[in-house]
């Protein structure tokens, strides 16, 4: 049951992104990646290396977008 509604919630959340015109830009990726390196006290190239490998940077980009979506639902909650 958790996983389902851990699809279904992405695939709500990828249709908001979707119609709101949500996108993560390389640049939002390349920011991403230097907070990565620097919390782990780590070069960035080889974090850079590491997330080109085995479709790492399109999860990446992927959650960052999640977390956009829902950053964009929050902005335009109405909170009584």
């Amino acid at each position: 049951q958790e996983a389902r509604d851990n699809i279904l919630n992405q695939l709500i959340l990828s249709k908001i992104a979707e119609k709101e015109k949500l996108s993560i830009s390389d640049e939002e990726i390349n920011q991403e990646l230097k907070a990565i390196a620097k919390a782990n006290n780590y070069p960035l190239a080889k974090v850079i290396e590491a997330f080109n490998q085995k479709g790492r940077r399109q999860e990446l980009q992927e959650s960052l977008l999640f977390k956009k979506t829902v950053d964009f639902l929050a902005d335009k909650a109405i909170i009584e």
